[in-house]
């Protein structure tokens, strides 16, 4: 869950946006997964978030919607900010996301994103956004599934993820999967895993990422690994 928004208030004035519009367009943002990923939280999800009624959230995503500002997946009803909200972190021309650095690009003092507790740092760098924006996506998928099944493998597995690991810290190199893998696809990897230890698995791809890299699916690449594994204890 965000923890806090920073508002760019004439960015906001200028495009005719309420606060309340601007705190969910950030929230879903922060949910989305990299690289322009959807945000799988529902409206109830999201409207204890923001401690409001589910009606007031469906309306600020229909406001933000018509806007421009917001993008909704037609089938599955899941929502994106669009490249339009992309504005927000930008300012006075400079590059003000935190993801400046990462791609090379110029980023000024003014346009860093910073914490209040340290405003002349920049509040992350590029792994910390994969972590929190990794760890946000996981809780939901836990709150969103809490009463399914196999929900205490699948917080399991997301403690290992981030902590409960032979590394004993968060799987950098596996989070960076632009891909996430949802509560859906964790049961898909254990019907399919056979005598694969999923675990050994990804802590393999965590100590030699260059094995991985490039790739976008957190899923499909753990299923790969699985189908050749298995295949050649065979």
């Amino acid at each position: 869950m965000l923890v806090y928004t920073n508002i760019q208030h004439k960015f906001r004035k200028d495009n005719g946006i309420t606060n309340n519009e601007y705190i969910l367009a950030d929230m879903v943002y922060h949910l989305s997964k990299m690289e322009s990923g959807w945000c799988f939280a529902n409206r109830e999800t999201l409207a204890s978030y923001m401690g409001m009624s589910k009606r007031t959230i469906i309306n600020l995503i229909k406001n933000m919607y018509e806007k421009g500002f917001i993008e909704i997946e037609e089938k599955t009803n899941n929502v994106r900010t669009s490249k339009k909200w992309q504005r927000v972190y930008f300012n006075q021309g400079e590059l003000s996301s935190p993801l400046a650095a990462n791609r090379g690009e110029d980023s000024s003092p003014q346009g860093e994103l910073s914490s209040p507790q340290t405003p002349n740092t920049p509040l992350y760098n590029y792994n910390n956004i994969t972590i929190k924006n990794k760890q946000d996506f996981y809780n939901d998928q836990i709150n969103i599934n809490k009463l399914l099944p196999k929900i205490k493998q699948y917080e399991h597995f997301v403690k290992f993820l981030f902590s409960d690991n032979a590394f004993k810290r968060p799987l950098i190199n596996v989070l960076k999967f632009s891909e996430a893998m949802t509560y859906e696809q964790f049961e898909k990897v254990l019907e399919g895993k056979g005598d694969a230890n999923i675990m050994d698995l990804i802590e393999t791809m965590e100590n030699d990422p260059k094995y991985i890299k490039g790739k976008v699916s957190f899923y499909m690449t753990l299923m790969n690994w699985i189908k050749q594994r298995n295949n050649f204890k065979k």
